[in-house]
């Protein structure tokens, strides 16, 4: 079953019936997850397969599982291959590590928000991407360093997902993602290596942590973001460009669309709230 995503994005789903456009953005974004039975077999038949590459207590879970299985559209043997490759590439960088080592100067240059909720509850992570200066990290030889520091976000906000939904008895099996790219400039962010920095990441992102965003949106994005933006895309996959949005400068126009989805004391300054980090 097709999970419901960004109406704004994708278009009304033609099971929902047409209420309201307002209601039916604030119904799709906001609303627990949901498995179809033909799901649930699915990841009882997928589990005691890839169960012996599993080293960790949360990966054992529906809503992780889950979102290989829909990564590959619930092919058994699609979905087997590729979590074993992420099962290779997991004990090659040593992912099971990666929470505890000592990220403390990139926290503060770079500091990722794990305290924002929708609405229901659905955690998402924030960052302000556009105040990375991918072209000086490259130079400083500080790129694989950052990099899995990016990556250790992607892990934490995994590890989110589970403790939301276990601490509140809601089933989440995907984060909202929210980026801020104020300070985006096309010499320190589309580089030719910066450009490379960015597949990369998507990579990263596509084949290790399918499905994780519920939502991905993009704010303060300049038109020469276009460029970089259409460069990159054909690197992530349908389902991952269904769910991005981009919005420019305006900023009465965003954070309309996020008060939409997040309550204002929840979001930090930088995305129009009022939250204190």
């Amino acid at each position: 079953m097709k999970s419901p995503q960004f109406i704004i994005q994708l278009g009304i789903p033609n099971y929902i019936p047409v209420l309201s456009l307002t209601f039916l953005i604030i119904a799709t974004v906001i609303s627990q997850d949901v498995y179809a039975p033909e799901e649930l077999v699915a990841i009882e038949k997928f589990r005691p397969i890839i169960q012996d590459g599993l080293t960790q207590n949360y990966m054992y879970e529906n809503k992780y599982l889950i979102r290989w299985l829909r990564a590959q559209n619930l092919n058994l043997k699609a979905a087997e291959r590729m979590i074993r490759m992420n099962f290779v590439w997991r004990k090659e960088h040593h992912m099971d590590k990666i929470i505890t080592e000592d990220w403390k100067k990139y926290e503060i240059e770079y500091p990722f928000n794990f305290d924002l909720k929708d609405y229901e509850g659905r955690p998402a992570l924030s960052t302000r991407l556009g105040r990375i200066n991918i072209r000086r990290i490259i130079l400083s030889g500080q790129r694989e360093k950052v990099r899995r520091y990016l990556i250790y976000g992607l892990e934490r906000a995994v590890l989110n997902i589970h403790k939301v939904s276990n601490e509140t008895g809601k089933e989440f099996i995907s984060a909202h993602l929210l980026f801020n790219m104020a300070g985006y400039n096309i010499n320190t962010h589309s580089c030719f290596q910066c450009v490379s920095g960015w597949i990369t990441l998507i990579n990263n992102y596509e084949n290790y942590f399918p499905r994780l965003a519920h939502t991905m949106i993009v704010v303060n994005t300049p038109r020469i973001f276009e460029m970089l933006y259409g460069l990159i895309k054909p690197f992530s996959t349908p389902h991952s460009q269904k769910t991005i949005r981009l919005y420019g400068l305006n900023k009465a126009e965003w954070k309309e669309a996020l008060l939409k989805i997040y309550p204002e004391e929840r979001l930090t300054p930088e995305f129009g709230g009022t939250f204190k980090e």
